[in-house]
C-alpha cells in the first residue's frame, strides 16, 4: 500500500511480496416463487436420479442372488 497526500492508500504491486485480497458482494435475495420453482426442479432431478439408482441396485441384487452359492466353477 502506498500512502497518498489526502490520507488514503492505494494498492501498489511489489515485485517480491505476494498478497491476498478478499472481496464481498451482496446479491439481492431471490423471490419466494423463483426459489420454490428452482428447488422443486432440483428435487425432481434428484428424485429421477435416485429412482434410477434404486433400480440399478435392485438389478444388481437380483443378479447376485442368481449366482451359484460358491461362485463360478473354475477348471
Amino acid at each position: 500500500m502506498s500512502a497518498q497526500p489526502d490520507g488514503t492508500y492505494l494498492p501498489v504491486e511489489h515485485p517480491t511480496r505476494k498478497g491476498v485480497q478478499y472481496v464481498a458482494q451482496a446479491m439481492e435475495p431471490l423471490h419466494l416463487d423463483a426459489t420454490r420453482a428452482a428447488n422443486l426442479a432440483e428435487y425432481h432431478k434428484a428424485l429421477t436420479a435416485m429412482r434410477a439408482f434404486a433400480a440399478l441396485i435392485d438389478e444388481l441384487c437380483v443378479r447376485m442372488d442368481a449366482l451359484p452359492q460358491h461362485g463360478p466353477e473354475t477348471k
